[in-house]
């Protein structure tokens, strides 16, 4: 009987385990995927490193990215390099932060 508790301690450990760790996860990653999938020419983005632009083009793996004040100011990124599509509230705010600084 008493090794009948632990077993059931440890299976009821592993589904918590589960439900508050690796379910959520997966979520994550597959909502993320499915960003990374569907990026556009046109998507405006922020990458991993807090710059904000718009996609205009898209070439397998690989972004062109229009950033900067300017019309010239490009930048080439892998697809993984996007941490979130923006509105282009967040995108004209972003800018004006970094102008009043």
């Amino acid at each position: 009987m008493e090794g009948m508790n632990g077993l059931i301690f440890f299976v009821v450990f592993i589904a918590i385990f589960y439900l508050l760790i690796i379910m959520p996860q997966s979520k994550q990653a597959k909502k993320r995927k499915e960003m990374i999938e569907a990026l556009a020419v046109g998507n405006k983005v922020e990458t991993v490193s807090r710059v904000f632009g718009t996609i205009t083009e898209v070439n397998g793996e690989m972004l062109t990215i229009l950033v900067g004040v300017n019309d010239s100011t490009k930048i080439r990124i892998h697809r993984e390099g996007v941490a979130r599509v923006v509105t282009d509230e967040e995108l004209s705010g972003a800018s004006n932060k970094e102008i009043s600084k």
